[in-house]
């Protein structure tokens, strides 16, 4: 399957799901995933054990047309919630 034409995919474990890319995780612990255009942010993060820690992540097609995972903005810990709203609210 080319990973060009197939988005990625989502396996679900037991503190969040990882996002795939051709055997690939690019995304651990994702809490959400909200669209933004032609891209989706993944909200993820991991609070266990004294840690907290959160990012989002741009899931978007690259220059050669591949699907690639940026850093979009490091949040002050893991998400708890998540509200998509429309443009200019």
């Amino acid at each position: 399957m080319d990973d060009a034409a197939s988005p990625p995919t989502l396996k679900a474990t037991s503190l969040g799901w990882p996002i795939w890319f051709d055997d690939d995780v690019h995304a651990q612990n994702v809490h959400a995933l909200v669209r933004l255009g032609g891209d989706v942010l993944a909200f993820e993060g991991l609070a266990h054990l004294g840690m907290d820690e959160g990012m989002v992540l741009r899931i978007h097609r690259g220059d050669a047309g591949r699907w690639r995972a940026t850093t979009f903005a490091m949040l002050p810990g893991a998400p708890e919630a998540i509200a998509a709203e429309p443009p200019g609210r």
